[in-house]
Protein backbone atom coordinates (compact mmCIF):
# COMPACT_ATOMS: atom_id res chain seq x y z
CA UNK A 1 0.00 0.00 0.00
CA UNK A 2 1.22 3.47 -0.90
CA UNK A 3 1.55 6.06 1.83
CA UNK A 4 0.82 9.56 0.54
CA UNK A 5 2.01 12.41 2.78
CA UNK A 6 -0.44 15.30 2.98
CA UNK A 7 0.37 18.80 1.70
CA UNK A 8 4.06 18.63 0.83
CA UNK A 9 4.03 22.01 -0.88
CA UNK A 10 7.70 22.98 -0.99
CA UNK A 11 10.96 21.49 -2.22
CA UNK A 12 12.31 21.83 1.32
CA UNK A 13 9.42 19.76 2.71
CA UNK A 14 9.80 17.24 -0.10
CA UNK A 15 13.38 16.59 1.00
CA UNK A 16 12.07 15.59 4.46
CA UNK A 17 9.76 12.88 3.08
CA UNK A 18 11.25 9.39 2.65
CA UNK A 19 11.36 8.51 -1.05
CA UNK A 20 9.34 5.32 -0.52
CA UNK A 21 6.35 7.55 0.30
CA UNK A 22 4.23 9.54 -2.08
CA UNK A 23 3.25 13.18 -1.63
CA UNK A 24 0.11 15.26 -2.10
CA UNK A 25 0.61 18.80 -3.40
CA UNK A 26 -1.68 21.76 -4.08
CA UNK A 27 -1.23 23.45 -7.45
CA UNK A 28 -2.47 26.83 -8.66
CA UNK A 29 -1.55 29.36 -11.32
CA UNK A 30 0.48 32.45 -10.46
CA UNK A 31 0.97 34.64 -13.49
CA UNK A 32 2.44 32.47 -16.21
CA UNK A 33 3.63 29.65 -13.98
CA UNK A 34 2.22 26.92 -11.78
CA UNK A 35 3.07 27.13 -8.10
CA UNK A 36 2.52 24.99 -5.03
CA UNK A 37 0.30 26.58 -2.42
CA UNK A 38 -2.90 25.60 -0.67
CA UNK A 39 -3.98 29.22 -0.19
CA UNK A 40 -4.78 31.69 -2.99
CA UNK A 41 -2.84 34.92 -3.54
CA UNK A 42 0.36 33.55 -2.03
CA UNK A 43 3.64 32.53 -3.65
CA UNK A 44 5.38 29.19 -3.59
CA UNK A 45 7.86 26.93 -5.34
CA UNK A 46 7.08 26.29 -8.99
CA UNK A 47 5.75 22.91 -9.98
CA UNK A 48 8.49 22.77 -12.62
CA UNK A 49 11.29 23.08 -10.02
CA UNK A 50 9.48 20.75 -7.62
CA UNK A 51 9.19 17.97 -10.18
CA UNK A 52 12.89 18.37 -11.00
CA UNK A 53 13.55 17.28 -7.40
CA UNK A 54 10.86 14.61 -7.25
CA UNK A 55 12.20 11.07 -6.62
CA UNK A 56 9.30 9.71 -4.60
CA UNK A 57 6.95 6.77 -5.01
CA UNK A 58 3.87 8.69 -6.11
CA UNK A 59 2.35 12.15 -6.51
CA UNK A 60 -1.21 13.23 -5.89
CA UNK A 61 -1.55 16.53 -7.74
CA UNK A 62 -4.48 18.47 -6.33
CA UNK A 63 -5.64 21.18 -8.71
CA UNK A 64 -6.85 24.25 -6.84
CA UNK A 65 -8.25 25.83 -10.01
CA UNK A 66 -9.50 24.84 -13.45
CA UNK A 67 -7.80 24.88 -16.85
CA UNK A 68 -4.30 23.98 -15.62
CA UNK A 69 -4.73 20.23 -16.18
CA UNK A 70 -2.89 20.00 -19.52
CA UNK A 71 0.02 22.06 -18.24
CA UNK A 72 0.37 19.88 -15.13
CA UNK A 73 0.34 16.73 -17.25
CA UNK A 74 2.92 18.30 -19.58
CA UNK A 75 5.28 19.07 -16.68
CA UNK A 76 4.96 15.50 -15.42
CA UNK A 77 5.95 14.26 -18.87
CA UNK A 78 8.83 16.75 -19.07
CA UNK A 79 10.31 15.44 -15.79
CA UNK A 80 9.53 11.76 -16.36
CA UNK A 81 7.01 11.58 -13.50
CA UNK A 82 4.70 8.71 -14.44
CA UNK A 83 3.26 7.63 -11.09
CA UNK A 84 0.66 10.25 -10.24
CA UNK A 85 -2.99 11.15 -10.39
CA UNK A 86 -4.84 14.44 -10.61
CA UNK A 87 -7.26 15.28 -7.81
CA UNK A 88 -10.12 17.82 -7.71
CA UNK A 89 -10.57 17.94 -11.46
CA UNK A 90 -13.98 19.48 -12.16
CA UNK A 91 -16.48 17.21 -13.88
CA UNK A 92 -16.37 18.90 -17.32
CA UNK A 93 -12.56 18.77 -17.40
CA UNK A 94 -12.53 15.23 -16.04
CA UNK A 95 -14.81 14.05 -18.84
CA UNK A 96 -12.86 16.01 -21.45
CA UNK A 97 -9.53 14.53 -20.31
CA UNK A 98 -10.93 11.00 -20.09
CA UNK A 99 -12.24 11.36 -23.65
CA UNK A 100 -8.62 12.09 -24.66
CA UNK A 101 -7.48 8.89 -22.94
CA UNK A 102 -6.24 10.44 -19.68
CA UNK A 103 -7.16 8.14 -16.80
CA UNK A 104 -4.67 9.27 -14.14
CA UNK A 105 -7.35 11.09 -12.16
CA UNK A 106 -9.43 10.46 -9.06
CA UNK A 107 -13.15 10.80 -8.50
CA UNK A 108 -14.37 11.45 -4.96
CA UNK A 109 -16.54 9.18 -2.82
CA UNK A 110 -17.67 10.00 0.73
CA UNK A 111 -20.76 10.34 2.88
CA UNK A 112 -21.48 13.50 0.81
CA UNK A 113 -20.49 12.18 -2.64
CA UNK A 114 -22.67 9.44 -4.06
CA UNK A 115 -21.16 6.12 -5.05
CA UNK A 116 -23.36 5.98 -8.16
CA UNK A 117 -21.63 9.09 -9.51
CA UNK A 118 -18.30 7.41 -8.83
CA UNK A 119 -19.38 4.19 -10.52
CA UNK A 120 -20.59 6.13 -13.57
CA UNK A 121 -16.92 6.89 -14.26
CA UNK A 122 -15.93 3.23 -14.53
CA UNK A 123 -13.25 2.90 -17.19
CA UNK A 124 -12.75 6.67 -17.37
CA UNK A 125 -10.55 7.29 -14.31
CA UNK A 126 -8.15 5.03 -12.41
CA UNK A 127 -8.64 6.17 -8.82
CA UNK A 128 -11.33 6.84 -6.26
CA UNK A 129 -10.55 9.26 -3.40
CA UNK A 130 -12.42 7.96 -0.36
CA UNK A 131 -12.90 10.77 2.14
CA UNK A 132 -13.70 10.29 5.81
CA UNK A 133 -15.27 13.61 6.87
CA UNK A 134 -17.14 12.23 9.89
CA UNK A 135 -17.25 8.48 9.21
CA UNK A 136 -15.89 5.63 7.14
CA UNK A 137 -17.85 5.21 3.89
CA UNK A 138 -15.86 2.14 2.82
CA UNK A 139 -17.98 -0.91 3.67
CA UNK A 140 -17.78 -4.43 2.23
CA UNK A 141 -20.53 -3.48 -0.25
CA UNK A 142 -19.05 -0.17 -1.38
CA UNK A 143 -15.58 -1.71 -1.54
CA UNK A 144 -16.86 -4.58 -3.73
CA UNK A 145 -18.64 -2.14 -6.03
CA UNK A 146 -15.51 -0.02 -6.44
CA UNK A 147 -13.26 -3.04 -6.97
CA UNK A 148 -15.67 -4.61 -9.47
CA UNK A 149 -15.57 -1.32 -11.38
CA UNK A 150 -11.77 -1.52 -11.54
CA UNK A 151 -10.89 1.46 -9.34
CA UNK A 152 -7.76 1.85 -7.25
CA UNK A 153 -8.70 3.13 -3.79
CA UNK A 154 -6.97 5.96 -1.90
CA UNK A 155 -8.32 6.60 1.60
CA UNK A 156 -8.09 9.94 3.37
CA UNK A 157 -6.86 9.16 6.89
CA UNK A 158 -9.40 10.18 9.55
CA UNK A 159 -6.65 12.08 11.36
CA UNK A 160 -6.90 14.67 8.57
CA UNK A 161 -10.31 15.43 10.07
CA UNK A 162 -9.05 15.49 13.67
CA UNK A 163 -9.72 11.82 14.48
CA UNK A 164 -6.38 10.02 14.85
CA UNK A 165 -8.05 7.68 17.34
CA UNK A 166 -10.01 6.17 14.40
CA UNK A 167 -6.92 4.89 12.58
CA UNK A 168 -6.67 1.57 14.41
CA UNK A 169 -10.44 0.85 14.39
CA UNK A 170 -10.51 1.56 10.64
CA UNK A 171 -7.54 -0.75 10.06
CA UNK A 172 -9.14 -3.52 12.13
CA UNK A 173 -12.48 -3.11 10.33
CA UNK A 174 -10.80 -3.31 6.91
CA UNK A 175 -8.80 -6.37 7.93
CA UNK A 176 -11.86 -8.12 9.34
CA UNK A 177 -13.89 -7.42 6.22
CA UNK A 178 -11.24 -8.18 3.59
CA UNK A 179 -11.02 -4.55 2.45
CA UNK A 180 -7.66 -3.58 0.96
CA UNK A 181 -6.41 -0.10 0.13
CA UNK A 182 -4.05 0.89 -2.65
CA UNK A 183 -3.04 4.11 -0.90
CA UNK A 184 -3.73 6.18 2.18
CA UNK A 185 -3.21 9.93 2.45
CA UNK A 186 -2.05 10.96 5.90
CA UNK A 187 0.41 13.21 7.70
CA UNK A 188 4.03 12.15 8.02
CA UNK A 189 3.55 11.78 11.78
CA UNK A 190 0.88 9.05 11.29
CA UNK A 191 2.42 7.24 8.31
CA UNK A 192 3.98 4.50 10.43
CA UNK A 193 0.60 3.59 11.95
CA UNK A 194 -0.67 2.64 8.52
CA UNK A 195 2.48 0.69 7.68
CA UNK A 196 2.64 -1.24 10.95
Amino acid sequence: MLTIVHRVNSIEDLMDVPVQYGVEVDIRADGGKLILNHEPHQHGDTLDEYLKNFRHAYAVLELKEESIEDEVIGLCRKHGVKDYFLLSVSFPYLLSLSNKGVRQMAVRFSEHEDINTTLSLRGKVDWVWVDTFTKNPLTPDTNSALRDAGFNICLVCPERWGRPQDIMPYKEYYRANGITLDAVMTSLSHAKEWNA
